[in-house]
């Protein structure tokens, strides 16, 4: 995996440079991400449809948490057979 290039599914942190934006950052990604794919055709298929994306960590971490707290803001009632939102019997 270390000098290979068949390891797809990698997160990485990094902070961003006083004054870049996240917007600049993703276009350096895309730009190192293009290069990669030129100087190795063989490793990146059109096919696979790989991707390379940032975000803001504070975004990363809280996404899941945002759902919790917008479906608990308000009452809803579970069916525990279906996982659907009920009404109240």
């Amino acid at each position: 995996m270390v000098t290979g290039r068949i390891h797809r599914m990698t997160e990485l942190f990094g902070r961003l440079a006083p004054g870049a934006t996240l917007d600049q950052a993703r276009a350096e990604l895309r730009s190192v991400d293009g290069a990669m794919i030129q100087e190795h055709p063989e490793a990146y298929s059109p096919k696979a449809d790989f991707q390379i994306g940032a975000k803001l960590f504070h975004d990363q971490i809280t996404s899941g948490a945002r759902t919790v707290l917008r479906c608990c803001s308000q009452p809803q009632y579970w069916s525990s057979s279906s996982r659907v939102p009920t009404s109240p019997t």
